[in-house]
């Protein structure tokens, strides 16, 4: 005889399946997609909470202060300069931060920064944000000042 028995076939496809189950999410990166889309819109919660703060602060007149009582929206928020300031508070009240996120907050000369990450990242976030951004999966916000708006950015190179 010549061939393959049935048997000899069924392994093979067997082994063959197996292999394409463990090596296609990394090939697929599915993983990685579906952090982003959730940074992409914690990132789009942020700005459009931003401008509904501003319109707010507009209307009080809280245009000009930063962080201090002045600056206290009549609905709980803080603000810095007519935007969001960067607390975890503030965070949790502007956006509806699914459960397995995490918010961290930093000042570095006088401006608070917060990353909103998952929690598997929580340990590469050192306290004032020094780490090079390929470790970070994260969305970054920092609190407007006197002289800039605030920025938000995007840091997907560590998912």
């Amino acid at each position: 005889m010549k061939g393959f028995t049935l048997i000899e076939l069924l392994v093979v496809v067997i082994i063959m399946a197996v292999l394409a189950v463990t090596a296609a999410p990394k090939f697929i990166n599915f993983e990685s997609q579906a952090k982003n889309g959730v940074l992409n819109e914690v990132k789009a919660a942020i700005q459009s909470a931003a401008s509904m703060v501003n319109a707010k602060a507009i209307l009080e007149e809280k245009l000009e202060k930063c962080r201090g009582d002045d600056s206290f929206l009549s609905d709980g928020i803080y603000t810095c300069f007519g935007y969001p300031s960067a607390h975890i508070d503030n965070f949790r009240k502007i956006i509806n931060l699914d459960s397995g996120l995490i918010i961290n907050t930093s000042e570095t000369n006088g401006r608070r920064t917060a990353i909103v990450t998952f929690p598997e990242y929580k340990n590469s976030i050192p306290w004032g944000f020094n780490a090079s951004d390929d470790v970070y999966c994260a969305v970054r916000y920092h609190e407007a000042t006197a002289n800039h708006l605030y920025e938000i950015d995007m840091l997907t190179a560590g998912c």
